[in-house]
């Protein structure tokens, strides 16, 4: 089982991980970044949606484990 700190840290390298994504794919669309191709952009998107649902299961295992054990973890 994970610790509620690693699965925390976990959680905050997908966050960035999706806005950065959302900002190639912004940047792409404005015209600021040619060198992607929309096959491209279409995997791009696939893969933010794919990390969202991730994203959002983990932040449920984390509420789940801080409930199971009464309280969380120290930092």
């Amino acid at each position: 089982m994970k610790s509620i700190r690693l699965m925390e840290r976990e959680l905050e390298f997908i966050k960035k991980n999706i806005e950065l994504s959302q900002k190639l794919i912004e940047e792409h669309k404005i015209g600021k970044l040619s060198v992607l191709d929309e096959a491209q952009i279409s995997l791009l998107s696939n893969q933010i949606s794919h990390m969202e649902g991730y994203k959002e299961a983990l932040e449920q295992r984390i509420k789940y484990d801080e409930n199971k054990i009464g309280g969380k973890n120290e930092k």
